[in-house]
């Protein structure tokens, strides 16, 4: 999507196109950086402790915290009309 409908670039990144590798390779520091904010207990810690290294050495950057247990997802409600 990102390739294909802004050519590899993404505004907050920089106006240099990434590569399909680039792209992939921030998808997934991404998820595992969500990862760590929302279920760091989840995550291994070896993990857990290179993500909240590199986060404190980008500027801006807000440190998961491996302490915080999971949080708890709000049950669904249900409708009553059927699945």
């Amino acid at each position: 999507m990102i390739q294909g409908q802004h050519g590899g670039a993404i505004v907050q990144v920089g106006p240099k196109p990434l590569s399909l590798e680039e792209l992939r390779r921030g998808s997934i520091n991404s998820a595992v950086i969500g990862a760590v904010e929302v279920c760091p207990n989840q995550v291994p810690a070896d993990v857990v402790k290179r993500v909240q290294e590199a986060l404190k050495s980008q500027p801006d950057a807000k440190t998961p915290d491996a302490k915080t247990p999971d949080a708890k997802a709000p049950a669904a409600k249900s409708t009553g009309k059927g699945k």
